[in-house]
């Protein structure tokens, strides 16, 4: 009933009434059926939630390849981080590859980097096995692969040239949202031979109208900014109502963060954060929350020491890479008392390990210091 868009407030009611009286007889292939069904209704009652996840990591011993492939890419869409079960899938996952598809292992990855659980050796692991069956990837799949390659600033060029050019012989088969992908790979790898093939995709692009989705607009923004800080004249005229529309889903991005319990955690001990006599930490602090820089509203700045502070949470739709790039190109604004910006991007599962105020302090000193020390 949701993949057909039915949505009735009393079938969302017993649905959810039932399933959680029913719950110890849930297999995995239910749990994550429901959890498509919340993520399609957009609906998301925190109980049933947080019961889903307990049953599924009571059920984990019974997971298929395609229960781990579909578990990760409704967890993705939904945001629904959670360490342990992400941990204990991620080693089922890992340790047989050699069951899965190359489809499946491009979708169980490109889920992993969308929740921050992709390690290195992760990739390498999958990338051994994958280099093999490029050539029976379907476009689509190529981009999502591209935007993970990019986006972990793996050393994968050959791979990556392979990719663009048979994405390259199929532009006119991508929809949008693989398009977007492709032009955000190809400037996050600084490739220039690839000038022309971006060129024609930005065009492809813009002739749509933007798209509701923010994942796109926050990721085409990055693109805008990438091609007006490096590549020169390709030809191509943004319209305005991309940039708009692209720069209104930053804001809405911002304001998001507002509300954001994360955020406010890390506001609270930022303000805490005072010269200690006798420690290595001298520096006085003073960060406020989401200040525009340039195209992007920042989550936290320091005026003063010219610090920019983000954390590289789910929430965000592509990593911060291009992001902080840019950030690091641009001279700070003449009310800074610095010469330079220095940006700090805080892992969000780095963070979450922090298991109490001390070890979240420490964390933020260290990070801090890092990047003072620019």
């Amino acid at each position: 009933l949701s993949s057909r868009h039915i949505k009735d407030p009393t079938l969302v009611d017993f649905m959810t009434l039932e399933a959680k009286k029913q719950m110890a007889y849930f297999e995995p292939t239910d749990c994550i059926a429901l959890l498509e069904a919340i993520s399609r209704w957009r609906m998301f009652n925190r109980e049933l939630v947080e019961m889903l996840h307990e049953q599924m990591v009571d059920t984990i011993d019974r997971f298929t390849a395609r229960d781990i492939v579909s578990a990760v890419r409704v967890m993705s869409e939904i945001q629904l981080a959670r360490g342990f079960l992400l941990s204990r899938i991620s080693r089922l996952a890992f340790e047989n590859l050699h069951q899965f598809e190359a489809t499946h292992m491009v979708t169980l990855i490109y889920a992993m980097h969308r929740l921050r659980f992709l390690s290195q050796s992760n990739l390498d692991d999958c990338m051994r096995l994958l280099e093999a069956e490029l050539a029976t990837l379907a476009p689509s799949y190529c981009t999502q692969l591209l935007l993970v390659l990019a986006s972990m600033d793996s050393e994968y060029d050959k791979t990556h040239a392979a990719l663009v050019e048979k994405v390259a012989d199929n532009l006119d088969t991508l929809n949008l949202t693989s398009m977007v992908e492709l032009c955000w790979a190809i400037t996050a790898k600084r490739d220039r031979e690839s000038k022309g093939i971006l060129a024609q995709a930005l065009e492809a692009v813009y002739a749509q109208k933007p798209p509701r989705n923010p994942a796109s607009l926050q990721r085409m923004l990055e693109v805008m900014t990438d091609v007006e800080l490096e590549w020169g004249d390709l030809g191509v005229t943004v319209p305005d109502t991309w940039r708009s529309a692209a720069e209104e889903s930053e804001r809405l991005a911002a304001e998001k963060s507002d509300v954001s319990r994360l955020h406010a955690t890390l506001q609270q001990l930022l303000d805490e954060l005072r010269p200690e006599p006798g420690t290595a930490w001298q520096t006085e602090v003073l960060f406020q929350r989401n200040l525009k820089l340039g195209p992007y509203y920042v989550e936290f700045v320091d005026k003063t020491n010219g610090i920019c502070f983000e954390i590289d949470h789910v929430g965000r739709y592509a990593s911060n890479v291009m992001r902080h790039r840019h950030l690091n190109m641009m001279p700070p604004p003449e009310t800074f008392g610095c010469e330079k910006l220095a940006v700090a991007n805080l892992g969000y599962w780095k963070w979450n390990h922090a298991s109490d105020k001390a070890d979240q302090m420490l964390v933020l000193k260290q990070l801090l210091a890092g990047a003072l020390a620019q």
